[in-house]
């Protein structure tokens, strides 16, 4: 059996977050649904940068957590965090 070198081979993991995974924190987009405020309880907006481009009027309760866009879930969320140009 071979262990790659700076691995346990048994135990309990390490307690802290690994580097790598705090540098993905930082450069992921996560959605998240819109807020409730005083005004509406289920908030919505329009999906303006995927569905507008193709012509589309909708609204969506999702958003960016980074971006603050409201998205679609998944479809438009990916496209839009994907492609280079808007």
């Amino acid at each position: 059996e071979t262990v790659l070198p700076g691995y346990r081979q048994r135990g309990k993991p390490p307690v802290g977050a690994s580097p790598m995974r705090l540098e993905a924190c930082e450069l992921a987009y996560f959605p998240c649904q819109i807020l409730p405020n005083a005004i509406k309880q289920n908030p919505c907006r329009q999906c303006y940068h995927v569905c507008k481009a193709q012509g589309k009027k909708s609204k969506s309760c999702w958003e960016c957590e980074k971006c603050g866009v409201a998205i679609h879930m998944p479809i438009c969320f990916k496209t839009f965090h994907t492609r280079k140009a808007l």
